[in-house]
């Protein structure tokens, strides 16, 4: 690198601290106890964070309820926590009952037992049904009640005596719990207060931790809200958004196309009848003249569409939600990423625009998560038709085939704001609309592709770094391997590829260990903890390298592939953090025996700032974040503040340090240090400054 280009990154550098500090001096600070919806949470997104919150509230004994649109992953969610709270051992085995909302189910159906008739040798004879809640108890033999020991239902486990453990608990999961009748609600009142059910007239105390789902209330006639007095039994309570773009395309697509191209050979004997869409496109058999003509046949392999089609396709049904232009109440589901990229979608194109602006008039809520599953199974069947009719061996799902199918698939999914039956017309201006989105999409244009492009989708750029790690690797191997870890934004994916393509020149250096942090650390992979350390930026790009660091890399020469992967292994060991306020006083707790041996009131502002990061407040600029830091300095007075600077200073730790929040945090604390209010508070000297 010149002597030019290096004054250049300099400068440029310094240009962002400087900007970043002036930002936040002259910003008006955020006082805590303002409302400000910017500062809440208001909706989260399925996935591992949700996921593990719910582990955490089973293992706390708290009840839990998702709230969301069809198709948000309410279900998958409670479903992937109570496994994995299962394997952890917090549940017993076969302790997750799981009950569909039905309001035709008795009031007493979870608590009181039942009979039911079944035939054996032509008799019919009568036999227990027992109570969901109890299904799990022991029972005396002799009147088939319930056996209470310590004041506790004896429950069925894997511990002593085949009884569950102490500290385990069962888990009931009542999917779309506001379709329940108000009575079998009603019998949850005492079960969520005081874990006690009553049955024949006598109370049990039971270990359960009710998990729900809902849609929102008024999302369709039988969504509705709960009673507050159960509303208020409820621990905690999460609203979903539905699901992104990339959560479509990389977590709930994947599945889909697995099962739609999966081919098998079929007989070619004629049918009765074709399988609905859930069946694999493998399964549907030939045609009657095919059979006649050609005998035994094997249907055609079905491949799945590509990168660019699959986001095009998944693009269509975010648009089938409408214009968020017309700010109608639904779109408070999507987030505000997905409302910008409609936005931009709707400028793309005149036509576009009218189609989603026509369907914001018609409809109240776009189509879920399910519509994009059942859309390329529909569309890989269409296509298996067409290669069947070219006799053809194989074909890939094209734009086609999606444009062929979309109404049967996407119409009746969408809400609608009118009656079909006295409306009819409004049908047929809702399917036209929706043609118009799909066949706008799938043709593309350079607007739209440059809206959904990604370079985690560019096989030219992950080609070279897949065939670095395996033999004949493919593009869609490492694409899959970098969606598991979240490595997915484009910078991130650059410098991976980069580096991966690096590996076998760095395999060749006397230090290897050395020459792979030098290069993660030129990508910015790797940050300075201090002048000694470094780490991370990120969990991901750890968890990556520690992925990479298993791989076998056969086009590297054995000795060098040895030295390479204990090499990265040593690498991956080192700690990661992420830049939010609670990681970066992690960082300084790193370094506290360095800054300052005995200081308690810093050991006392790093544990409270970090609780509150526990409590996963949101922190959206460095702005924020230095603001909340100052917040909490205050209350040590402006001694505390002097002495950090006094130590930064004389261990040099600004110069080594990287990120705008050391640079804004230092800058701040020098001046507050030199100027002559520095009796006041905090936050009243920064402000002062603000106007010089």
């Amino acid at each position: 690198m010149s002597n030019w280009e290096l004054r250049g990154r300099f400068a440029s550098t310094v240009r962002n601290w400087m900007e970043d500090g002036l930002f936040w001096l002259k910003a008006s600070p955020n006082p805590l106890n303002k409302l400000d919806s910017s500062n809440v949470e208001r909706f989260y997104e399925t996935g591992s964070d949700l996921i593990e919150t719910i582990v955490g509230a089973i293992e706390r004994k708290q009840h839990v309820a998702l709230a969301g649109p069809r198709g948000c992953g309410k279900s998958y969610c409670v479903g992937q926590a109570a496994n994995i709270a299962q394997q952890r051992g917090l549940i017993p085995p076969s302790g997750i009952i799981k009950i569909q909302g039905n309001k035709e189910l008795p009031r007493d159906y979870l608590i009181e037992d039942d009979l039911a008739l079944e035939v054996r040798s032509g008799v019919v004879l009568p036999k227990p049904k027992y109570a969901p809640l109890f299904s799990r108890a022991r029972r005396d033999p002799g009147t088939g009640r319930p056996i209470v020991i310590n004041g506790r239902v004896e429950i069925e486990g894997d511990g002593a005596n085949g009884l569950m453990k102490p500290g385990q608990t069962l888990v009931l999961f009542l999917d779309e719990v506001n379709r329940f009748s108000d009575g079998v609600l009603d019998s949850l009142l005492l079960l969520l207060e005081e874990g006690e059910a009553i049955m024949g007239g006598d109370t049990y105390q039971l270990p359960v931790v009710v998990l729900m789902t809902m849609n929102p209330p008024g999302y369709d006639s039988s969504a509705r809200n709960l009673s507050p007095p159960l509303s208020a039994r409820i621990g905690r309570q999460y609203r979903l958004l539905s699901p992104q773009l990339d959560v479509l395309t990389d977590t709930i697509a994947p599945s889909a196309i697995a099962r739609a191209t999966t081919t098998k050979p079929v007989s070619a004997e004629p049918v009765s009848e074709v399988p609905d869409g859930e069946a694999a496109v493998g399964e549907v058999a030939a045609s009657d003249a095919a059979a006649t003509q050609l005998g035994p046949v094997r249907t055609p392999n079905v491949l799945p569409p590509s990168p660019r089609t699959l986001r095009r396709a998944a693009a269509a049904t975010l648009c089938c939600w409408g214009n968020p232009a017309t700010e109608k109440p639904s779109f408070e589901y999507l987030s505000e990423d997905m409302r910008r990229l409609l936005s931009g979608l709707a400028r793309s194109d005149p036509a576009l625009e009218a189609a989603m602006t026509t369907l914001s008039d018609l409809c109240h809520y776009g189509p879920d998560a399910r519509a994009l599953i059942d859309w390329i199974k529909a569309a890989s069947v269409v296509a298996r038709n067409e290669a069947m009719a070219l006799w053809q061996r194989s074909i890939q799902v094209q734009g086609r085939h999606f444009i062929d199918s979309a109404i049967t698939v996407i119409s009746h999914k969408v809400q609608d704001s009118f009656s079909s039956a006295s409306q009819p017309g409004n049908t047929r201006r809702k399917e036209e609309a929706i043609h118009v989105i799909v066949r706008t999409l799938m043709h593309g244009s350079p607007e739209i592709d440059a809206l959904l492009r990604r370079r985690l989708d560019d096989d030219e750029l992950l080609l070279p770094a897949a065939k670095t790690i395996w033999t004949g690797g493919r593009a869609g191997q490492l694409r899959q391997e970098m969606i598991d870890h979240k490595v997915v934004e484009d910078a991130a994916v650059e410098q991976w590829c980069a580096f991966i393509q690096s590996l076998p020149d760095l395999a060749t250096k006397p230090d290897i260990r050395s020459s792979i942090e030098k290069d993660l650390d030129d990508k910015r992979i790797l940050e300075p903890l201090d002048s000694q350390t470094k780490a991370f930026s990120s969990k991901n790009h750890k968890e990556f390298t520690t992925w990479l660091a298993g791989q076998r890399f056969t086009a590297i020469p054995q000795a060098q592939r040895r030295a390479l992967l204990a090499a990265l292994k040593e690498v991956a060991q080192r700690p990661a953090y992420d830049r939010t306020l609670g990681d970066y006083f992690d960082r300084l707790r790193c370094v506290q025996d360095k800054v300052w041996p005995n200081g308690e009131a810093l050991m006392a502002l790093i544990s409270e700032a970090s609780e509150l990061a526990r409590r996963r407040q949101p922190f959206q600029t460095v702005a924020e974040c230095i603001d909340l830091f100052w917040v909490r300095a205050e209350h040590y007075g402006t001694n505390v503040v002097n002495d950090i600077k006094r130590r930064l200073d004389e261990l040099n730790l600004h110069h080594t340090t990287r990120t705008s929040v050391d640079m804004v945090i230092y800058a701040a604390a020098s001046t507050i240090a030199e100027h002559p209010a520095r009796g006041r508070n905090t936050r009243a000297a920064l402000r002062a400054l603000t106007h010089k």
